[in-house]
């Protein structure tokens, strides 16, 4: 599912990839507005894809992806998550009350596993809340704001044995050269059930032997607050 949640900030034009964020040009507006119609759309389509799916005999792995941030990526901070947060998150939450409908409806509707956002471009985490997984994306454009010192990323999602495992892992680019390709790192499994497969997902090099990098393992960290720098 990709929902339009608006950018809220406008992109800084000509901002180069090693542009300090707390001198970035963030030149804020009012986010864009996420109607009721959207949050009906959502649900009366989630419900009619369950529908046909209870008549198939279907299981579907529903993912959601937006461009901001829920309220609730703030909230994982402060507990165990995978990856980093090195900026203040600027979620939605400007859009009451659709904003504060949407995690719910992404969760009990659509039933999402996973929700992937963007807009603040040196958070790469992933964290859960209430069984979803909140995931950033990273930063992969040269020509947006960075922080100096940290490697352009993207995050990856792959769907193993037809859906039923859910794995992601970041790949970096830390300025070696195309010879020496991306590295993969922070591999996790997001959700499964396939056993076998989950267990493969991050230990079977041979799936990301194509990076040519090296590959490390997954990694917990903890940010306590929710500015993050």
């Amino acid at each position: 599912w990709i929902v339009d949640s608006g950018s809220g900030t406008p992109a800084a034009s000509g901002s180069s990839s090693t542009t300090d964020i707390q001198h970035a040009p963030r030149q804020h507006q009012k986010p864009l507005h996420m109607s009721d119609a959207q949050l009906d759309w959502l649900e009366s389509s989630s419900a009619k894809l369950r529908r046909m799916d209870q008549e198939a005999g279907v299981v579907r792995t529903s993912l959601a992806f937006l461009h901001l941030p829920l309220p609730e990526f703030a909230l994982v901070v402060d507990r165990v998550f995978t990856g980093s947060c090195y900026e203040q998150i600027e979620s939605c939450s400007g859009m009451e009350p659709t904003c504060a409908l949407l995690f719910d409806v992404l969760k009990t509707q659509v039933r999402a596993k996973a929700v992937l956002a963007g807009h603040d471009h040196v958070n790469d985490y992933c964290g859960e809340h209430h069984g979803v997984h909140l995931c950033y994306a990273g930063s992969a454009g040269y020509r947006a704001y960075g922080r100096p010192g940290l490697a352009r990323r993207v995050r990856v999602i792959r769907a193993l044995a037809r859906g039923q495992t859910i794995a992601t892992h970041k790949l970096l680019d830390e300025g070696k050269g195309f010879d020496s390709g991306l590295r993969a790192i922070d591999c996790e499994v997001l959700f499964s059930t396939d056993a076998p497969t989950a267990a493969r997902a991050c230990t079977a090099y041979g799936e990301l032997k194509s990076l040519r990098g090296g590959y490390s393992r997954r990694k917990r960290l903890r940010a306590t607050g929710r500015a993050c720098d």
